[in-house]
């Protein structure tokens, strides 16, 4: 992860993995979560998490997908 910035009710954050990687979110059962400027496929638990699988690579470097979260 890399990049963080808060602005009011938002977040927006970049991350990245190898294999698999996903975003959870605590408290965030009522917010809406866009990757790379669009909507993201979310999971939402019972506990209020949200999590956000993203797209990984198994190469050298990491690609960064940009999250933005407003709550």
């Amino acid at each position: 992860m890399r990049n963080f910035a808060r602005n009011g009710n938002a977040l927006s954050f970049e991350a990245g993995g190898y294999y698999k990687p996903f975003v959870r979110l605590a408290n965030a059962g009522a917010c809406r979560v866009k990757v790379n400027g669009n909507p993201a496929r979310t999971a939402r638990a019972q506990d209020n998490t949200v999590r956000v699988d993203l797209t990984g690579a198994a190469a050298q470097t990491v690609t960064y997908q940009h999250i933005d979260v407003v709550c």
